[in-house]
């Protein structure tokens, strides 16, 4: 007990070992650190908390636009995986994209299939790359509408005529009965209905000069009412006459050989023609139409019996033929066509 009567020691204990060491500091002393040789802070005050940066604007903008292109390349990657294989390209959504990334990145170069890239090229028309053989026939072909005829050209005697006048074929009219290749273009056979109503008479150059921007083909037959010339004469004659026809109007022309006439027909003739003498005319027409490379038509062999004579059956007066029998000759054209455009060695100036 201590002078004042109380059980507490007359000597105070320090509670711990810093009050128990701590020295009262002097006026004017100021701890000092050790380590720095600065001053010392006191531990036990309180440091205010650090302000937090805050994220820079243009940084967060750069990084949602990186992530936007990063989903868009993924997105990309998975559409072109799945059209490889044919299925149908779902929306992309975030979940459909880490998932087929991942499926991509577990398969190996192998394991994709190649596709092949069909490329459609512009369609364009065939060259023209077989020769037409002008020493044959025309050959057969499907039927054409009387239409085609509309703009052709048809030069001949009485059997042409026989032949517009029984069809009623819409055409340009250039036949006259008794016409010769001799005569052809120096008479003035035509006869043409002028603005007036008045008619002129013209040669056939003349006319084919007025009509030739509505002319795309030329049909020829004559030789009827030259089987009793020279032969070589008539296909000399011929041949002139296609070349100026050729000045005025460069298109394709039909060359038909003569029909025959029946054997009664032959008989009376005054001039002793024979059918052997249309033969004989026959093969100097096939031979020019190689020549001049014209399209030859023969429809004899639709009218002829066995000896080559004509068919009584299909005549009116053993010379021209009936009715019926225009008909089938007209269809003969319709079906025996040549479509320039196929062959490279026929040139004209369509």
């Amino acid at each position: 007990m201590n002078s004042n009567g109380g059980n507490r020691p007359g000597r105070q204990y320090p509670r711990n070992n810093r009050q128990q060491n701590y020295r009262q500091p002097q006026s004017g002393y100021r701890p000092v650190s050790r380590e720095t040789g600065g001053v010392r802070q006191n531990p036990y005050r309180m440091t205010p908390p650090k302000p937090k940066k805050k994220f820079p604007v243009i940084q967060l903008i750069v990084c949602l636009i990186a992530v936007a292109f990063a989903v868009l390349f993924v997105s990309l990657v998975c559409m072109n995986y799945k059209a490889g294989y044919g299925e149908t390209v779902k929306p992309i959504t975030s979940t459909t994209a880490c998932e087929d990334t991942a499926t991509i990145e577990s398969l190996s170069v192998s394991d994709i299939p190649e596709t092949t890239v069909e490329t459609t090229a512009e369609t364009e028309p065939p060259l023209p790359s077989d020769e037409y053989d002008f020493s044959s026939v025309v050959p057969e072909s499907e039927e054409e509408p009387l239409e085609v005829f509309a703009k052709a050209a048809f030069i001949g005697d009485s059997r042409t005529v026989g032949l517009i006048k029984y069809t009623k074929l819409q055409t340009h009219d250039y036949s006259s009965v008794g016409l010769n290749i001799g005569v052809l273009t120096t008479k003035k056979y035509i006869r043409v209905r002028n603005d007036d109503d008045s008619f002129t008479n013209m040669t056939l150059l003349e006319v084919l000069e007025r009509d030739k921007d509505d002319i795309d083909c030329v049909y020829m037959a004559l030789g009827l009412n030259e089987l009793g010339w020279d032969p070589n004469m008539y296909i000399k004659t011929y041949t002139k006459v296609i070349g100026q026809i050729r000045e005025i109007v460069d298109v394709p022309i039909y060359l038909q050989l003569i029909l025959p006439m029946t054997d009664a027909a032959y008989e009376a003739s005054e001039f002793g023609v024979t059918n052997d003498d249309q033969i004989i005319f026959n093969q100097k027409l096939t031979k020019m139409a190689e020549d001049l490379k014209l399209f030859l038509l023969d429809p004899c062999s639709l009218f002829e019996l066995e000896d080559g004579t004509l068919d009584p059956a299909d005549a009116s007066d053993g010379i021209h033929l009936n009715a019926a029998s225009y008909r089938v000759l007209l269809n003969y054209y319709q079906t025996h066509r040549v479509d320039v455009s196929k062959y490279k060695n026929i040139e004209t100036g369509e």
